[in-house]
């Protein structure tokens, strides 16, 4: 070769030469010379892979010099630590390395633990999501008051008087101020130079006093907080958007300040944006001033209030000064309808949420924990069994010098490594199952605080999580493995007799991981029962064919209850001539929606206790819903024919009459006819008696627990109201009906066009049929439902891979017997039976404590369950059935696989 050709000598990187020359003298002249002869041979054949070794070499020699050092710096005791610190992070570097070189035990586990410790996560964030506070100053401080009816024992739709809110302002002690506010629905558009073409939109708000956002201790994002002088006479009306509306609308122009908004026909100017994701008192989109001053003089009894805690008040003191406020209040004098017995101080959000919902919630994370337990006994049960394996290797390192500690340390690092590659996956699972739940869900929690994710605190969480489950799963191996006897484990080369210490413990955690199965099947079974009661309602009518939506006269700015009336029967004609309808009606929520069971009154019953009162579903609806769904009087000879249905004899000013379905009478008159009586609608009107003039079949019912609910029905021109549901039903001629074809397309734009020639001021919204309408009511219900079932099939597949593993690993240990017990004639019947004994009476102990937990904690879940019966004899005879053969299922494989063993290769075993 000529000299040209030969390939030129290697460089070495420049910077690593400067670091080692920052070695000691001799160490660097020997180490460089080797460095570099190294480099020359590998850069040969390798010259990119060469220098990446010269540079691990180097950086090597640097750090281990710096270890030198600083032992010989440090003083003995801060060495012997800076010793155990390196011993660990060796042990966990051996520790990674021998989980590489198992992956059919580190990725199984890991699994495992990952599915423990995901559902675990993903309750606990949306538990924690579900009940954040305000995110405002000093949260804690923020109380909501609540009225109080006797009548009733709740607060029900009691609201407060603006004069009360007045008084208690001047007479309370105990908090910093008390202020109020009005929720409700506007509709919203950009004024563009006097443009009223522009499409408006509904939005939710709130009129507030303007102290309101000072007591929150929240300022707009931009512009300014309403002042005093926006409530002078002849000042300009003036509101306030939150971010996203200021977004929507405006583009997120921060010169949008100034410019004019149309809430319900008058322009207001916009003078301030509220920060991202506020939405004070729920979930409002624009804030107009509220003049306490007026409404008082009005007489409102329609504000709800609030108040922040003054320093070092407790809730007790707040409640005990109200208790002794309330019957001074001016609305105790009059007592007019609405007005409160008493007040009390709740915080905020249980006002919205319930004081129940905490403990609930709670309670949902402790059982969906389940999943984790049984995980962690899954886990348990694999090292066990792994420790046995091990066991020799042990006993070796235990004879050559190797201190207990030090083993411990090396088997704990290793579990670490599996709990902690569990804990990111589980983390990742987490994210995954939280972000499905916000999005199917999160749109419909109208309370701006609540904020569904896996936040720093999950991921802090599942830290905790992780070491939890490193010492659960760890310990008993840990343990087994101090316990062991060396010299034994040296003789006992097929580990038989560590086998033989082990059954007592996978016996305990076979039974404890049935008996939680146990409990979270059976919630899961009762959440997905109701759930699909709600999720298949059969109301008696094609609710694909019916369509509603909602109207509210209040934009019409109508005067009183006979305009609103009177726009009610415009509206009536118009539709009723549109060919596109086959049928139309006026009802205050649609048929098959919850609307809340409200207290009821018969005369000549005396009730001890509110809670003893009959409650009802009721509903003011017009006479066209009877044909227009097929309600007729019952046909029952109890009910005397049924009476009649409401007609147009029931008008203003005639005697006061409502219907009843069979529900209400079987429930409540245990199925005596209740035509002629009379009935009282406690929170619904004030001292009114109806007299009930029929019963109707439960078509169109509220279903409760699977069954019609109790249900009253009154008229509209007896008890009108100013927002409603406008049924529709799709002419049975079109096509399309049920679906999306071209008969409800039409009838959506009949029912749009009829609403706009009537006023164009009214807007129909959420038009959609009576199908679309219930299924959205009940998404949350059927994916909590959902949730819970993945969360029981979780358990119950952990369950059965646990037996099965048990199971597996014991028979393993018993080849040779069951060689030597076939090579002498045994039947396989028994050999298997004898093989799954242990297996089953483990089943039958973990099934008969897990369903005594289960019947202790289902009724605890209460609504969660969605009328399911905690004592559903159907969940609670097939849950242990079902648990029964999966794991006998799971138990069975590993024994018959074992009996098939020829018997002369079981006995040449081990």
């Amino acid at each position: 070769m000529r000299r040209s050709d030969r390939p030129a000598p290697p460089t070495p990187p420049r910077l690593a030469l400067w670091l080692l020359e920052r070695l000691p003298a001799d160490l660097a002249e020997h180490l460089t010379g080797d460095l570099l002869e190294e480099l020359a041979r590998r850069s040969a054949t390798q010259p990119r892979r060469a220098r990446l070794w010269f540079w691990r070499q180097t950086l090597g020699a640097l750090l281990g010099q710096r270890r030198r050092a600083s032992r010989e710096r440090l003083p003995g005791r801060v060495a012997g630590g800076g010793e155990m610190l390196h011993g660990w992070l060796n042990d966990l570097r051996i520790g990674f390395r021998l989980l590489l070189r198992n992956p059919a035990v580190t990725l199984p586990v890991a699994a495992t633990l990952a599915i423990g410790i995901g559902a675990t996560v993903t309750m606990y964030s949306i538990t924690r999501g579900l009940l954040r506070d305000l995110p405002v100053e000093r949260p804690h401080e923020v109380v909501a008051i609540a009225p109080i009816d006797a009548r009733l024992g709740t607060s029900g739709g009691v609201l407060v008087h603006a004069a009360d809110v007045a008084a208690l302002r001047r007479a309370q002690t105990s908090f910093r101020d008390v202020a109020a506010y009005r929720r409700g629905s506007f509709r919203v558009s950009e004024a563009r130079g006097g443009d009223t073409s522009v499409e408006a939109r509904r939005y939710d708000g709130a009129e507030i006093v303007p102290w309101t956002f000072v007591l929150l201790g929240v300022q707009p994002a931009i512009g300014r907080d309403f002042v005093p002088e926006d409530l002078l006479a002849g000042a300009p009306p003036v509101a306030i958007v939150s971010h996203s509306l200021w977004r929507e609308l405006f583009a997120a122009d921060p010169r949008a300040l100034g410019r004019t908004l149309r809430v319900d026909g008058v322009e207001h100017a916009v003078v301030g944006v509220m920060p991202e994701r506020f939405g004070f008192p729920t979930l409002q989109h624009v804030w107009l001033p509220l003049d306490l001053r007026q409404a008082e003089l009005r007489g409102d009894a329609d504000l709800d209030a609030f108040a922040r805690l003054a320093p070092e008040v407790s809730l007790a003191k707040a409640n005990a000064e109200l208790a002794w406020l309330a019957p001074r209040l001016p609305s105790a004098e009059s007592r007019a309808a609405g007005a409160a017995d008493r007040l009390v101080v709740e915080r905020y959000t249980e006002r919205f949420i319930g004081s129940d919902a905490g403990p609930l919630l709670y309670t949902m994370l402790a059982v969906v924990s389940c999943v984790l337990l049984i995980a962690c006994a899954n886990v348990t049960n694999v090292l066990l069994a792994r420790s046995v394996g091990r066991a020799r290797e042990m006993a070796v390192r235990t004879a050559i010098g190797g201190g207990r500690a030090r083993i411990v340390r090396q088997l704990s690092s290793e579990i670490l490594w599996l709990a902690g590659l569990g804990g990111v996956l589980g983390a990742g699972l987490a994210w995954v199952a939280v972000d499905w739940f916000d999005r199917v869900l999160g749109h419909r929690i109208e309370r701006f605080w609540v904020e569904l994710a896996v936040d720093a605190r999950a991921l802090w969480f599942t830290a905790g999580l992780t070491l939890l489950a490193t010492v659960l799963a760890g310990l008993a191996p840990v343990l087994q493995t101090l316990r062991a006897d060396v010299s034994g484990a040296l003789r006992d080369a097929v580990g038989s007799v560590s086998s033989f210490r082990l059954a007592r413990t996978t016996r305990a955690l076979v039974v404890a991981e049935v008996a939680l199965a146990c409990v979270l099947v059976v919630i899961a079974s009762l959440m997905a029962r109701g759930a699909s009661w709600l999720g298949a309602r059969e109301v008696g009518f094609d609710t694909r064919a019916v369509l509603a939506g909602t109207i509210d006269l209040n934009e019409a700015d109508l005067p009183d209850a006979p305009a609103a009336l009177a726009v009610m029967e415009r509206l009536r004609q118009a539709l009723v001539e549109r060919p596109e309808l086959g049928g139309v009606a006026f009802v205050s929520r649609a048929p098959g929606l919850e609307t809340g069971a409200a207290p009821v009154l018969l005369e000549g019953e005396v009730y001890a206790e509110p809670e003893d009162r009959p409650r009802a579903q009721v509903r003011r609806t017009s006479p066209e819903l009877f044909p227009l769904l097929g309600v007729a009087p019952a046909r029952h000879a109890r009910f005397d024919g049924g009476g009649r249905v409401l007609d147009g004899r029931d008008r203003a000013g005639a005697v006061e009459v409502a219907v009843v379905n069979v529900a209400f009478a079987e429930r409540w008159l245990g199925g005596q006819s209740p035509v002629g009586r009379r009935i009282r609608l406690v929170d619904f009107e004030e001292g009114i008696w109806r007299e009930i003039v029929g019963v109707v079949d439960d078509r169109g019912s509220t279903l409760a627990e699977g069954r019609p609910a109790p249900g009253v029905l009154v008229p509209f021109a007896q008890a009108p109201a100013f927002r409603f549901t406008v049924l529709g039903r799709l002419d049975v001629g079109e096509e399309g009906i049920g679906g999306e074809g071209a008969g409800e397309a039409a009838a959506t734009a009949a029912l749009r066009a009829a609403v706009a020639g009537v006023d164009p001021r009214l807007l129909i919204d959420e038009l959609a049929s009576v199908h679309q309408w219930i299924h959205d009511e009940t998404t949350p219900q059927r994916t909590l439902g959902l949730l819970f079932a993945v969360f029981g099939a979780a358990g119950l597949s952990l369950a059965a891979v646990g037996v099965y593993g048990v199971l597996a690993f014991s028979v393993s240990r018993q080849t040779r017997e069951i060689g030597l017990r076939r090579a002498l004639g045994a039947p396989t019947e028994q050999i298997l039976l004898r093989a799954l004994r242990s297996a089953f009476w483990s089943l039958g102990l973990g099934v008969a404590i897990g369903m005594g937990l289960a019947m202790l904690v289902a009724p605890l879940f209460g609504q969660l369950l969605f009328g399911a019966d905690p004592r559903d004899p159907v969940v609670l005879l097939s849950v242990p059935l079902v648990l029964a053969l999966a794991t006998a299922l799971a138990a069975t494989v590993p024994a018959a696989r074992a009996t098939a063993v020829d018997p002369l290769t079981a006995l040449r075993a081990d």
